[in-house]
């Protein structure tokens, strides 16, 4: 029963990021942990995907498709194929402008040093 409503529910793939729920998650129609990390929530570079497959997204409010808030790892900017890791270089300025127009995100920070960026979404 402890799994109908979990709160600060937290789940993330190492070298990639992660992402929390502001609000309690029901985790009881899961049989496994695994189960979440790759069917539901999938982590790749740069993205972290919720409901790959339209079809299984439940309505807004309900599931996963509730407030998170994302971290992504190894956001850095890229000129000419090179990643840019230089927090001084030019390009920075205009990489976190992009990150702060992302559609369907609310940017919370970034850090230009790790290339970690934080956003959340009313919901996937």
């Amino acid at each position: 029963m402890k799994l109908l409503s979990v709160e600060s529910f937290t789940t993330g793939r190492e070298g990639y990021g992660k992402i929390e729920f502001k609000v309690p998650v029901d985790l009881s129609v899961f049989l496994s942990y695994s189960e979440i990390t790759r069917n539901r929530i999938v982590f790749n570079k740069q993205a972290c995907n919720v409901y790959s497959n339209e079809d299984e997204k439940p309505p807004v409010g309900e599931g996963f498709n509730i407030l998170p808030r994302a971290t992504l790892e190894n956001c850095f900017p890229v000129l000419n194929k090179e990643i840019i890791t230089d927090r001084t270089h030019p390009i920075v300025k205009p990489h976190i402008t992009k990150l702060h127009s992302m559609s369907n995100s609310k940017f919370e920070s970034y850090d230009a040093d790790s290339g970690v960026w934080s956003f959340s979404i009313e919901h996937v």
